[in-house]
Formats: structure tokens, sequence, C-alpha cells
């Protein structure tokens, strides 16, 4: 996605932007410039007060040079003054965006923090505005991830290169065997390998039958269940 570019005066930023996008942790630290798309704030003074400019960056055109030449001119007319020779280059700029419609000049003279409104229960029927609390001990539900931190098949070369998220991959090898290594994000989560359809040790060698073998790897972590599929073509 496009980065967006916020610009807006020092003395709003500290006052009405920062408050109104900082967010605290439940460990209690800070983090701020939380907006709905990536954005980067800048600060400037010459933006207006109660003002702010929302674009983006990359359709911003912007040129700078010298003057004609380039060259550096100087002046002797303060040196019986000054005792000293004044020296003056000029350097030219402009920038306009690409057109009318790249940036917004946004009003925020009422920009407030948004506060969420938490209710806190343990009662599963009841809803905003009708909210139970008690002393008995909130439930709170385990989060399960059955994903792979990292999965190596000796020293091939996986394609796409490994990505938690992608379950999908191919590799060539020439070996007999290769070692075949999962790590799973959650310690704590279950790693079962399949090789063409065998069940397979982690962190052992697997032996390759010519052309295609299928290595699949299914994580279980609680409720969750992943599984990732390599395409070994042996040659």
């Amino acid at each position: 996605m496009t980065q967006l570019l916020l610009i807006v005066n020092p003395v709003d930023y500290f006052t009405k932007v920062m408050p109104a996008t900082a967010y605290q942790r439940p460990d209690g630290s800070w983090v701020r410039d939380i907006l709905p798309l990536p954005t980067d704030v800048v600060q400037s003074a010459w933006v207006d007060p109660g003002k702010a400019i929302l674009g983006l960056g990359r359709r911003y055109i912007m040129a700078l040079g010298t003057g004609k030449g380039g060259r550096i001119e100087y002046s002797d007319e303060y040196k019986f003054l000054e005792d000293e020779r004044t020296y003056l280059i000029k350097l030219y700029g402009t920038g306009r965006p690409m057109d009318n419609t790249s940036f917004l000049v946004l009003d925020i003279q009422n920009l407030v923090p948004a506060v969420p409104d938490v209710h806190i229960t343990n009662d599963p029927l009841s809803v905003a505005g009708d909210v139970a609390v008690t002393n008995d001990p909130l439930s709170v539900l385990p989060v399960f991830d059955a994903r792979l931190t990292s999965l190596k098949i000796g020293s091939l070369t996986l394609s796409p290169t490994f990505n938690k998220s992608v379950m999908v991959y191919t590799a060539t090898t020439t070996d007999a065997s290769n070692t075949i290594t999962a790590v799973a994000k959650d310690g704590e989560a279950e790693i079962e390998i399949l090789v063409n359809g065998d069940p397979h040790t982690n962190g052992t060698a697997a032996t390759w039958d010519r052309d295609e073998n299928t290595v699949e790897i299914t994580v279980t972590s609680g409720t969750e269940s992943e599984t990732y599929t390599v395409t070994v073509t042996k040659s």
C-alpha cells in the first residue's frame, strides 16, 4: 500500500495529533502515530495551526537548482567594513502535486483524542449498557498459532522463499536424501511430517524417490492447525 504523508504544525502535533493517535499497551508502554493506514507524520512550521495536509508523497514533484552556470559570486564591498569577502550562490526550488487529488488540506481545529468505550464483564449475555461486573475471575481465551518460524530441507532452496504465512513450496535436488527441519512458532505445538504419505521424524534425513516427492508438515497448536506442502523434485 502506498505510504501517506500527514504534515502538521509542531504545536498541533503535540497538542492534537499525538494525543489523538497515541495508545498505551497492556504492559504500560506507549505507541504513537497509530493511524488506520500506513502514514508518516511530518512536523512543519510552514503549516498553519489548525490545518493539516494529507497526501501521497510519491505524487509530489520537487526540483532544486542553482543559479545560472552554478557560479559562486563574490563581492568586496564589505571588505573594508568587515575585513572579509562575501560569497553568494543562489539555490532555486519549486514543488507541486502531480494532480489536484493527491493532497487534501484538513481542518483539525476540533481534533480530540478518541476514547474507546471498554466494557469488562464475565457475563456472556451482557451487552453495552447492561454490563454485569462481579468478583468472579474473567475467562481468558488462549491464542493459538499453528505456523512455523523456519522450514529447512537440507541446503535446498525453497521457492518461494520461506514465509510462515505461505503454505506451498517447491524445491529441486540431486541428493539421495536431505534432512527436514521444521520449527514451530508456538514452542508447545505438535509437528507431524509425512514424506510421500509415510510418517517422518522431524530433524532426520528423508530419502527421495526419483522425480516428484511430496512433503507435508502439519502444525497443531490447540484448536488451530496448518499444513505446509513442499514438492521436492529429484533429478
